[in-house]
């Protein structure tokens, strides 16, 4: 099957496959050598589906491609799922909460508070982020920075760059510790935790950044 009639199968973009191709991921069983032309078996569209599953339940791409080589011991692939189980479990209980606001009629009822976490935390060192980082965008989830999907590709009015100075101190509206960003304007303030993945062309460093607000029930 060519690239497109394997795609239409899939149900998803020529574009993903490619990806998954770089990545390692799923790769097509036959390349033509003067055409380009990518090939692939109808056996590979079982693959493709449980990638799609396995993105719906939140794994990234690298947990996806250990599942599916084959490589993973039966531990680690328990361990895997259980840590998705939790994630869901926490998920759910969020949810079972919120409904009970809406059924109580008190949704709109409830003032949005501002967020306000100790920010003032022990520091612990971490060398390796000390420096300038640019901003590349915001994304939805670990899987889509790897798509390359961003929430918002408008970064004008959003801080571009972001400076970790030695001992934590503060620039502007943020300092940090070890494992965390921490922000602090006045109004709000909160701690976001971070890692930092080496690639081969750079360093990344993931925050995952609360909302400025939350419904305090």
């Amino acid at each position: 099957m060519k690239i497109g009639e394997f795609a239409s199968s899939c149900g998803i973009p020529i574009s993903v496959l490619r990806y998954y191709d770089s990545y390692g991921l799923l790769k097509p069983v036959y390349i033509d050598r003067f055409t380009g032309y990518r090939y692939y078996s109808e056996r590979q569209i079982v693959i493709c589906e449980q990638i799609s599953k396995l993105k719906a339940a939140d794994f990234s791409l690298a947990e996806i491609k250990m599942l599916i080589s084959g490589g993973a011991s039966d531990d680690e692939i328990n361990s895997l799922f259980d840590s998705k189980k939790k994630r869901l479990n926490e998920i759910l209980q969020s949810l079972d909460e919120l409904r009970d606001i809406i059924s109580g009629g008190n949704l709109m009822a409830e003032e949005i508070k501002l967020m306000h976490e100790n920010v003032h935390i022990p520091f612990e060192n971490d060398e390796k982020i000390i420096g300038r980082w640019e901003v590349i965008g915001e994304y939805g989830s670990r899987t889509e920075f790897e798509i390359g999907n961003k929430l918002n590709d408008d970064i004008d009015v959003k801080i571009k760059e972001l400076y970790f100075l030695p001992e934590g101190e503060w620039y502007w509206c943020y300092s940090w510790t070890k494992g965390k960003l921490l922000f602090d304007n006045g109004d709000i303030s909160f701690a976001n935790d971070y890692t930092v993945e080496k690639h081969s062309d750079a360093a990344y460093m993931f925050i995952k950044f609360k909302s400025y607000y939350y419904l305090k029930s």
